[in-house]
């Protein structure tokens, strides 16, 4: 409720007693990345970082002589991952020819407030194999410098998505999938 109210203070604040401007801000793609493990028995063996490009939009609210940052509003969140692997196996697994990315769009109904060591939560989509499922994803905020970084984790299970755990030899992968999200904000 708590959440709400400052949202909602935050809004109106802006509309009359602030200026605000909006922006779509890019992710810095050589900092930017979605680390996955795949795992047997809870054990990761397969660790691997790709590069993510994306978005953020962001409707930045200041005082009425427009020194300073008040507060910041995330208003929509989207990123999209390619899958980097020369590996044959995973490759036809994911059926790359079909399906060479993995994204994450956001469904924000309300801006949310950012700020400094904030846990926030987003609501949106993943979108991996041709199949798009509702999820919601806890990201720490913060800020330094003009830029905003988020850090969280996704889980995901293959399955879900329209693929059956690999086998190799006799070991069955785990369904899990842990993905490690990073993303950093160019310039604000």
């Amino acid at each position: 409720m708590t959440k709400k109210i400052t949202i909602l203070t935050a809004i109106v604040c802006s509309l009359y007693c602030l200026n605000a401007s909006g922006s779509i801000i890019e992710l810095n793609s050589e900092k930017s990345k979605i680390t996955y493990s795949l795992s047997k028995f809870g054990i990761p063996f397969k660790i691997k970082s790709l590069p993510t490009t994306g978005e953020m939009g962001f409707e930045i609210i200041s005082s009425e002589g427009g020194e300073g940052c008040k507060s910041i509003l995330l208003k929509e969140f989207d990123i999209k991952t390619n899958f980097t692997s020369k590996l044959q196996l995973f490759r036809k697994l994911i059926e790359y020819d079909k399906y060479p990315y993995f994204s994450f769009s956001s469904d924000i109904k309300e801006p949310i407030l950012i700020g400094n060591k904030k846990e926030i939560l987003v609501d949106g989509y993943v979108n991996f194999h041709g199949v798009s499922k509702k999820v919601s994803v806890k990201l720490l905020c913060t800020t330094e410098k003009g830029s905003i970084h988020f850090k969280g984790n996704l889980n995901i299970n293959m399955s879900e998505f329209g693929i059956n755990p690999p086998r190799i030899l006799f070991i069955t992968i785990d369904d899990l999938v842990k993905a490690k999200i990073e993303l950093h904000s160019s310039s604000l």
